[in-house]
């Protein structure tokens, strides 16, 4: 607006045009004489060592944020818009504070967090919330690592909100042990594959394999790895479980395992590798081949957990006004790993490759 006069901008062009003189001289508003007036009063605030009123420190914030718009000090007209504040325009601030007051404001920039401070001071959040936040530093700060954790801050909310009373310690218990099974999935899925990796490559020793083309990994369906002869179009699927020195657990088949094993039945070219691994989990080709067990023609056995499988099935979500309902239920074939072991004996690595040549030739 400098050099500019209001009323071109506040008046019709035609209604100054005609009446030139509808507004008085006097009351005509410019850049100049607007910080004129603003000037004097703050140096007559200043000259009469006078406090602030809580609209004028409002104030008085709003202009200095516009003169650092301007380029604060730096601004070639500052002396001459606002010679008051050509000094110091944060004096006001200081004189305006008792001696406690302005202690605060020095620790507060001497901390190096006034920006901060400002964004709060200017957001929405009110003075008790403000309290609670620094009465309770140790839990914000908590907070604010979750946060920054990736933690969806919505759905903390959303938690807080379904247990109004605090959350319960069986949701905790709970929550614990999926983390607990989340991180030893994660651990075994990368000796899973590792165990994998060096399976493939001990299948390299038979020369009947063009390992390039002829081993393929599958991985996450109803095998892991699928041994194709591109002459005859024949195929051979493994399905690989490694488990913990000297187990004792079960093993876990997904039914797509269980179905694909019963399938291959006749054809004989299905096969359940089980490999134990050591008490480290130091694992190379060698240990592999000396310790690979297989299960032939698994499906034999499974026939059973399929069948049982398609009678649920049959059975549940049938529309019937009385049903049983069966919702995204995980179902999984189990065999006992001592039964396991006492039926494949010392069939190993040697007996499956010539299976898998019998299979596919």
């Amino acid at each position: 607006m400098k050099d500019q006069n209001y009323y071109h901008l506040l008046l019709d062009d035609q209604i100054y045009e005609q009446i030139p003189d509808l507004l008085p001289p006097d009351k005509v508003k410019n850049l100049r004489s607007l910080t004129k007036e603003i000037d004097d009063i703050f140096r007559a605030k200043l000259d009469s060592n006078s406090k602030l009123t809580q609209k004028e420190t409002e104030g008085l914030n709003l202009l200095i944020k516009w003169l650092e718009r301007q380029g604060g000090k730096e601004w070639n007209e500052f002396a001459t818009y606002f010679p008051t504040f050509e000094h110091s325009y944060t004096t006001f601030f200081m004189e305006s504070f008792n001696d406690e007051e302005k202690a605060k404001a020095i620790s507060i920039k001497n901390s190096g967090k006034q920006d901060s401070l400002l964004k709060l001071a200017e957001s929405e959040v009110t003075a008790e919330q403000l309290d609670d936040v620094a009465n309770n530093i140790e839990d914000v700060q908590q907070i604010v690592e979750i946060v920054n954790s990736g933690t969806d801050i919505n759905n903390l909310a959303t938690l807080s909100a379904l247990y109004p009373n605090g959350i319960s310690d069986e949701l905790i218990a709970y929550a614990t042990e999926e983390n607990r099974k989340k991180k030893e999935f994660n651990n075994l899925l990368s000796v899973g594959s590792k165990v994998e990796k060096l399976f493939k490559s001990a299948l390299k020793m038979y020369d009947y394999f063009d390992y390039s083309k002829d081993i393929i990994h599958a991985g996450g369906g109803a095998y892991d790895i699928r041994i194709k002869n591109s002459t005859t179009g024949k195929s051979f699927y493994i399905e690989l479980k490694s488990c913990k020195y000297q187990n004792t657990d079960p093993i876990h088949l997904a039914m797509s395992q269980v179905e694909k094993a019963v399938k291959q039945l006749d054809q004989k070219n299905f096969a359940l590798i089980i490999i134990e691994r050591p008490a480290n989990n130091e694992i190379d080709e060698q240990y592999i081949r000396q310790n690979t067990r297989y299960l032939r023609n698994p499906g034999q056995y499974l026939g059973s957990i399929q069948s049982n499988h398609e009678i649920i099935k049959q059975k549940s979500n049938t529309g019937n006004t009385v049903d049983l309902k069966m919702e995204s239920a995980d179902f999984n074939g189990i065999l006992s790993y001592q039964w396991l072991k006492d039926t494949i004996g010392t069939i190993g690595l040697n007996e499956l490759l010539d299976d898998i040549r019998l299979a596919i030739q």
